[in-house]
């Protein structure tokens, strides 16, 4: 298994909350780890109104053999106690997914796996994968009035090496230059000094 982290790129189809530290939205959750905790961050101060961002993330440039996206979002509410409730939306075929999430005073990764594409219920492909948006659906809180904080937004994607990856050389020359092996196209062998290709 091989993974790839992609970080926030830009803003998606979702870019409602507050900016703190930067702007646009995405650049308050597009850093890799650790997070800047306060330093950036989104945040909904509306008392009346959900706000909600779904960034889009770097390119996926894997296999297209993908196992699962791990979707994260690094949260907190203000207060420094208590727990409140909160919302993650994921977004793929122009179809929104939310899930509730119970929040805390101190920022903490929820992540959420997805080995298949909730739209389509099968794996997700290359293109799914580099259309997809996911982020915070910020709710604030009752009594005490609390306001909800994503500092960091980012997705991880499992996948599989097959095919002639798995090889470097083949008698000192580079797979990537090999067109035949023994007079058979490349393409028609499916092991090679046993392993498969």
């Amino acid at each position: 298994m091989a993974t790839q982290t992609c970080l926030a790129a830009a803003d998606g189809y979702y870019a409602e909350n507050a900016t703190i530290g930067d702007s646009p939205g995405y650049k308050c959750v597009d850093e890799a780890s650790p997070h800047d905790g306060d330093s950036t961050h989104l945040a909904n101060f509306d008392e009346s109104t959900t706000k909600c961002d779904t960034p889009t993330f770097q390119e996926y440039t894997g296999s297209d053999n993908i196992t699962k996206v791990t979707f994260h979002a690094v949260m907190r509410h203000s207060i420094g106690f208590g727990n409140y409730d909160n919302w993650v939306r994921l977004r793929t075929h122009d179809t929104d997914y939310d899930t509730y999430q119970t929040i805390t005073g101190e920022y903490v990764d929820y992540s959420y796996e997805k080995p298949n594409n909730p739209y389509t219920g099968v794996a997700w492909t290359k293109a799914e994968v580099n259309a997809v948006q996911f982020g915070c659906k910020n709710v604030v809180g009752g009594k005490p009035t609390t306001w909800p904080y994503c500092t960091q937004i980012y997705i991880v994607v499992e996948y599989t090496t097959s095919g002639w990856s798995n090889i470097a050389k083949v008698c000192g020359v580079s797979a990537a230059n090999i067109s035949k092996v023994d007079g058979v196209a490349k393409a028609s062998i499916s092991k090679l000094l046993g392993k498969s290709v």
